[in-house]
């Protein structure tokens, strides 16, 4: 997948794409979703629900968009966004662990969560 620009897109659109099985489709509107979105739990659920999916890369940007509510809108649900990167640092594919691990920082960076509460989560 190569750079381009991505505009808001409504809910009801952002359902349609997510819900088909075209893989650029799925990652460009979790990303629009997570930058765009100005319901925070509902982009969070989008990204939270695609960070379980079958394909490691949709996985990875669903790790990303995560990462990107909480610089766009400081702040996430600890208890429902955490298992989830916990489960996505020892993921089969490396660059999805990665993903988590940047999802982590962002965390650290724009949350303001200390390095004592992220030493919480098991070694990857």
């Amino acid at each position: 997948m190569k750079y381009e620009a991505l505009e808001p897109i409504d809910k009801t659109r952002a359902e349609k794409l997510l819900a088909s099985k075209d893989r650029d489709a799925i990652c460009r509107t979790l990303i629009s979703v997570a930058m765009f979105e100005d319901d925070r739990h509902w982009a969070q659920a989008q990204c939270l629900k695609f960070a379980r999916h079958d394909d490691s890369f949709i996985r990875g940007v669903a790790a990303t968009g995560l990462g990107h509510i909480a610089r766009i809108h400081g702040a996430i649900d600890e208890d429902e966004v955490m298992p989830v990167v916990r489960q996505l640092l020892h993921d089969s594919d490396p660059a999805t662990r990665g993903k988590a691990q940047d999802a982590l920082s962002d965390f650290s960076t724009f949350l303001g969560w200390n390095s004592r509460k992220l030493r919480k989560l098991p070694a990857a």
